[in-house]
């Protein structure tokens, strides 16, 4: 029996398909005792994420710092415990690394700012290209999102950071996971596989 449950990080630009690949993976449910949550959260701490991201020009230090309390926050309410196998998480502190750093504020200040939460051990980094993200992208009717007009700037910060990814996170294993053409049941299925498999090699 695991000493602790396996955390997973699921990443990627927007518009990938994060949230709509877990949701799929809730359907089909092949992951045992498995609990998902989602970064910002739900609570007063995830609120004041999604109010600051409307203001334009915030440095990214009083960014990734919110976003670093709403992580050790949540899991001071909710801590990880063993009664749960895995906790899959719809982004984590790789989006902070990749989203929330510059010349300004470095990927080693995000480090030290999250010293209090637990890492993942393991990232699923979905990945697609340039084209798919766009046609993604104008499929959807509810572009609200303050950061929509920069989906293409996120994407290709993704691809530039997460080769280096070893550097910040030495202890996190990353799969590449490519969603091109692919329905969510199918990518679910793959990334329920990999952490599955991940997991069992834990027992």
């Amino acid at each position: 029996m695991n000493k602790r449950p396996l955390i997973v990080a699921i990443e990627g630009g927007d518009y990938v398909g994060k949230s709509t690949t877990i949701e799929a993976m809730k359907e089909i449910d092949l992951l045992p005792n498995c609990k998902y949550k989602k970064q910002p959260s739900m609570l007063k701490t995830g609120q004041l994420i999604k109010t600051l991201l409307l203001e334009k020009d915030l440095p990214n230090s009083i960014l990734a710092t919110a976003y670093a309390l709403d992580r050790a926050y949540q899991e001071h309410l909710f801590p990880h415990n063993s009664k749960s196998s895995i906790y899959v998480y719809d982004r984590s502190i790789v989006s902070s690394i990749v989203m929330q750093t510059d010349k300004s504020f470095t990927p080693e200040e995000v480090m030290q700012i999250n010293k209090s939460s637990t890492l993942p051990d393991m990232v699923i980094w979905l990945r697609c290209t340039e084209k798919t993200l766009r046609e993604r992208r104008d499929s959807r009717r509810d572009l609200v999102d303050p950061f929509d007009e920069n989906f293409l700037h996120w994407h290709r910060m993704y691809e530039e950071k997460m080769p280096k990814l070893k550097q910040w996170l030495p202890q996190t294993t990353v799969y590449e996971v490519w969603v091109d053409e692919k329905p969510p049941s199918v990518i679910a299925k793959q990334v329920s596989y990999i952490i599955f498999h991940a997991w069992s090699h834990l027992q």
